[in-house]
């Protein structure tokens, strides 16, 4: 759970991304919902690290690696925006494929390099459930959502688009509750309701801004 609040930083690494090397401009609204994304954030990662199943589960080399993994990420909205500016009619989707076959070789490697010699070989007898799940995994969480994302970023700014991801946290918390039964703390119903209001400010003020303008003229 916080491996996935952490990876909502990302957000600010984009927009700071953007700010340098696409000249994006820092709006009203963005600067408004990164406020309250960052309070929704403070409000997930202290509900986690505070509470006594957490104690212990995190340490500082998973926490740098998922900060890292959230800059990974970043880079990689600021190349699919670049991308679009040289060839503005590449197809998101074949993007996403051709992008997905860089991490092979090195996941390979680290799998042969730190998993037991007795496990590596079980995948030979996975199960039906297993594979389904790599499926799922592979064409929808993977091809599918990662296309949509591409296909966005192509058309907007990476600082506009990078907020979307801010409802995963909150839809991690759902799930669990209404699937596993896990209960949510007060601090976590105020971050879920920050992250959502930060979304709205970013996604809905702009254009009742813009609809107010033109009424006005």
């Amino acid at each position: 759970a916080l491996a996935s609040v952490l990876m909502q930083t990302q957000v600010f690494f984009t927009t700071l991304l953007g700010l340098m090397f696409l000249r994006e401009r820092l709006t009203a609204p963005m600067v408004a919902g990164l406020v309250l994304a960052s309070a929704g954030l403070a409000c997930f990662a202290l509900g986690f690290l505070g509470g006594p199943a957490a104690q212990g589960a995190a340490t500082g080399a998973g926490l740098l690696l998922n900060l890292l993994a959230a800059a990974m990420w970043a880079l990689s909205n600021i190349v699919a925006r670049r991308a679009q500016m040289a060839q503005p009619g590449f197809d998101a989707v074949q993007y996403v494929v051709w992008m997905s076959l860089v991490p092979l070789a090195p996941f390979a490697a680290l799998a042969w390099w730190t998993e037991p010699a007795a496990t590596r070989w079980q995948w030979l007898h996975a199960s039906a459930g297993a594979w389904a799940s790599v499926a799922y995994l592979g064409w929808l969480a993977t091809v599918a959502a990662y296309g949509a994302w591409t296909w966005l970023l192509k058309r907007h700014p990476a600082g506009r688009i990078a907020p979307f991801s801010l409802g995963v946290p909150v839809i991690g918390l759902a799930a669990g509750t209404l699937l596993m039964g896990e209960t949510i703390t007060h601090l976590q119903w105020l971050g879920s309701a920050c992250v959502v209001l930060a979304l709205a400010v970013v996604v809905v003020l702009p254009g009742l801004r813009a609809a107010l303008r033109q009424r006005a003229a």
